[in-house]
């Protein structure tokens, strides 16, 4: 059986929530308006020291969405990095105001310029994905670096993923490799996983299989269903480990439960042929199969 190393991206955005700040001392119902409405006034007057803490408190209370949205604007205006924040979010999620992607990308690319890395991290996956927002991978990367240096993990990660796939961008797989090594850092499984990848190829780094292997198993145990996958393949090859097909056998079982199709059908095959297992299962491989093409996965499908 020949299996490859598997390796994989998508799209997660940093969510927003208006409730980090501190909750208003509690006031009677009768008193509450009329301070709320002298905030509101005072920010709209130019104040915008009240900007945040009025949008914050509109909005976490739910009485007028489409004026905290404007508060929080007004307040990014005025460099508060969480107000551009808060209004990319609101907008992005299009749940209480009409979605607006050029809105989101704008005030996040604001926030990101007042140096925030989560508006950052925002900012770089709508230049890749977003409706009616010029795509600009390569500024994307950029962005990706700037909020992974300001310690979002998973932006490292996609960062690296796009500089080792050379997806519209120039292949780096060294500067892919020192990015990937940050998110891993910072408990990132899938930058340890894609990290390993690149070990075992050799690419941007010396080759280590060894170390590739503990990376994939680091990824495994911290429920990643590809690391398990190539954990599975290694110890099956016996590359950077012994070569033990029961130990294989447990990564592609451990990656099929994490829902890695592949893995369901290395597991399968494994079941099948008495690979790595007590005894060949043919109903049991059956059954993981069927399981694996109803989730959509159209080679289980043809076993």
């Amino acid at each position: 059986m020949k299996w490859r190393l598997g390796g994989w991206m998508a799209p997660w955005l940093v969510a927003g929530c208006a409730t980090t700040s501190q909750s208003p001392t509690a006031q009677s119902s009768a008193t509450a308006e009329p301070v709320a409405q002298v905030a509101v006034t005072t920010c709209e007057r130019g104040d915008d020291s009240r900007c945040m803490d009025q949008a914050d408190a509109l909005w976490r209370n739910q009485r007028d969405d489409a004026r905290a949205l404007r508060l929080w604007s007004k307040a990014c205006e005025a460099g508060h990095q969480r107000g551009c924040f808060e209004a990319g979010a609101a907008w992005l999620a299009g749940e209480r105001v009409d979605r607006d992607e050029q809105a989101a990308a704008s005030h996040f690319g604001r926030g990101c310029d007042l140096g925030d890395p989560a508006s950052c991290n925002n900012a770089a996956l709508m230049l890749l994905h977003a409706d009616g927002v010029e795509r600009q991978p390569a500024r994307a990367v950029d962005l990706f670096e700037e909020a992974c240096r300001g310690g979002v993990g998973g932006a490292c990660r996609l960062a690296g993923i796009v500089l080792a796939r050379g997806r519209d961008v120039p292949e780096d797989a060294k500067r892919a490799s020192e990015l990937l090594r940050r998110g891993c850092d910072l408990d990132v499984v899938g930058a340890c996983v894609e990290l390993g990848v690149l070990f075992f190829a050799g690419r941007g780094v010396h080759r280590d299989a060894s170390r590739a292997a503990n990376l994939f198993a680091r990824g495994c145990a911290g429920d990643s269903g590809i690391g398990c996958r190539n954990l599975g393949v290694v110890h099956h090859r016996g590359d950077g480990v012994a070569q033990n097909d029961r130990l294989a056998a447990n990564a592609m079982r451990r990656g099929c439960e994490l829902r890695d199709e592949q893995a369901c059908t290395a597991w399968a095959s494994m079941l099948r042929e008495g690979v790595g297992v007590e005894r060949v299962d043919e109903a049991e491989a059956s059954r993981v199969l069927s399981d694996s093409c109803d989730r959509g996965h159209v080679p289980a499908c043809q076993r």
